[in-house]
C-alpha cells in the first residue's frame, strides 16, 4: 500500500512541472498538484530511502529537513527553500537548482554532476567532496563554505563568488573561471 502511495504522490508531483502545453493535454479529471512539506515530511518517516527522482519541488520549503541519501536525479528545485537541510550523501545528478538557497545545508559527500545550480545560494554550506562535474554553476554564492576537496572538472564558475571559502585539495581542472571572485588563479 505504501508503495502504491508513494508512486501516486511522485505522479501528482511531476504535474507541477509541466509546461503550458502538457498541462493543457492534460486530462480534466486529473488535478495538478506540488509535493507539499508535510506530504515530504510523511514520506521520510516511512522510508528507509527516498528516491524523488524527476519530482517538482519548486520554490519547496524544505529548511532543516534531513535527507541524507536521498535520490533527487533530476528533480525540479528552482527556488527551493533548503537551508540548514541535511543533505549529504544525497544524488542530485542533472537536477535543476537554479536560484535555490542552501545556505548552511550539509551536502557533504553529495553527486551534483551536471546540476544546474545557476545563481544557488551555498553560502556558509559544507560542500566538502562534493562531485559538481560539469555543473552550471554561474553567478553561484559559495562565500565562507567549506569545499574542501570538492571537484569541479568541467564545471562553469563564470562569476562564481568564493570569497571566505575553504578550497583545500578543490580539484578546478578545465572548470570556466571568468571573471569569480575569491579564486586563486
Amino acid at each position: 500500500m505504501e508503495k502504491i502511495l508513494i508512486i501516486l504522490v511522485l505522479f501528482a508531483v511531476t504535474a507541477g512541472c509541466m509546461n503550458k502545453q502538457e498541462q493543457e493535454q492534460r486530462a480534466p479529471d486529473k488535478p495538478q498538484q506540488d509535493l507539499s512539506r508535510a506530504d515530504l515530511i510523511k514520506l521520510i518517516a516511512t522510508n528507509d530511502s527516498l528516491n524523488l527522482t524527476g519530482v517538482c519541488l519548486q520554490d519547496i520549503n524544505l529548511a532543516g529537513l534531513d535527507l541524507k541519501d536521498a535520490i533527487l536525479r533530476r528533480a525540479h528545485l528552482r527556488k527551493a527553500n533548503l537551508p540548514y537541510a541535511f543533505l549529504s550523501n544525497a544524488d542530485f545528478k542533472n537536477a535543476d537548482l537554479r536560484n535555490a538557497d542552501l545556505r548552511n545545508a550539509d551536502l557533504s559527500y553529495s553527486n551534483l554532476r551536471y546540476a544546474n545550480l545557476y545563481r544557488a545560494f551555498l553560502q556558509e554550506a559544507d560542500l566538502r567532496y562534493v562531485d559538481f562535474r560539469g555543473s552550471d554553476l554561474r553567478h553561484a554564492h559559495f562565500e565562507g563554505a567549506d569545499l574542501s576537496y570538492a571537484n569541479f572538472n568541467g564545471a562553469d564558475l563564470s562569476y562564481a563568488n568564493f570569497n571566505g571559502a575553504d578550497l583545500k585539495e578543490t580539484k578546478l581542472d578545465s572548470a570556466i573561471t571568468k571573471n569569480t571572485k575569491g579564486l586563486k588563479r
